[in-house]
């Protein structure tokens, strides 16, 4: 069982030049409040049928989804889960989506997106989120319409840690635990030429991977030991 899942696509140093295959990578939440690397498969990273396979190979081993599954949301992500998972909640990587709306804006007002966006992301209650978005759009709707565009498009997803534990809200508003696990793995393999077969970087991942997991990598998250079955529990009376 896990509580949270961190979801993403990387792209090995391996394989042809001009590739798009990537690795797909899940890392889940247990009980302990360890993060374990549940999956790294080959794959493509905007394809609903490659993560589908991934899902439905983790739902075979019994792994099963009970919080919310954090993504930077590609569409492929959330059919296959939708169809795989559905009862799963999801949220937006905020570091994805900041990227993304500070992109649509001329150079000369980066800054002043990036610092209203800031604004939202650490907003201490939805309701104050849920403002500072409001105020954003009213704001910028004129000015910034593909910026406003990217930001309504997250819709509530962008919200959803508000409803779990406060403490672990940082962790859980983006998709920078995969990265950090893999600026860990990329410092071990920088120096090598690129690796001609998919095959080798998948293996040589996975066990960098799995010796970081070993050395406690991660730090534990603090949980409530009954937060599992209390969570279990309302998901019983909303469904």
């Amino acid at each position: 069982e896990y509580l949270y899942v961190w979801v993403d696509g990387v792209y090995p140093k391996a394989g042809p030049k001009d590739e798009k295959m990537a690795l797909l990578v899940v890392v889940g939440l247990n009980r302990r409040g360890e993060k374990e690397v549940l999956a790294i498969a080959e794959g493509y990273r905007e394809s609903a049928e490659s993560w589908r396979e991934v899902f439905r190979s983790l739902k075979k081993r019994g792994a099963k989804f009970l919080g919310m599954v954090i993504t930077d949301g590609m569409d492929g992500v959330r059919k296959a889960l939708r169809d795989v998972y559905p009862q799963a909640r999801e949220q937006r990587c905020w570091v994805h989506k900041m990227r993304n709306i500070v992109d649509k804006v001329p150079r000369q007002a980066e800054e002043e997106i990036h610092e209203r966006l800031r604004e939202m992301y650490h907003a201490r209650s939805q309701k104050e989120a849920l403002q500072l978005k409001a105020s954003f759009i009213g704001d910028y709707q004129a000015r910034f319409p593909k910026a406003v565009a990217s930001l309504q498009e997250a819709g509530a997803r962008l919200f959803s840690y508000f409803e779990f534990p406060k403490q672990h809200w940082k962790s859980i508003k983006s998709t920078n635990v995969i990265e950090s696990m893999f600026a860990t793995v990329k410092l071990r393999t920088a120096a090598t030429r690129r690796i001609p077969k998919r095959e080798s970087a998948t293996y040589i991942d996975y066990n960098s991977l799995r010796r970081e997991t070993m050395i406690v990598l991660f730090e534990k998250m603090r949980l409530n030991p009954d937060y599992f079955d209390m969570l279990k529990a309302f998901k019983k009376m909303t469904t």
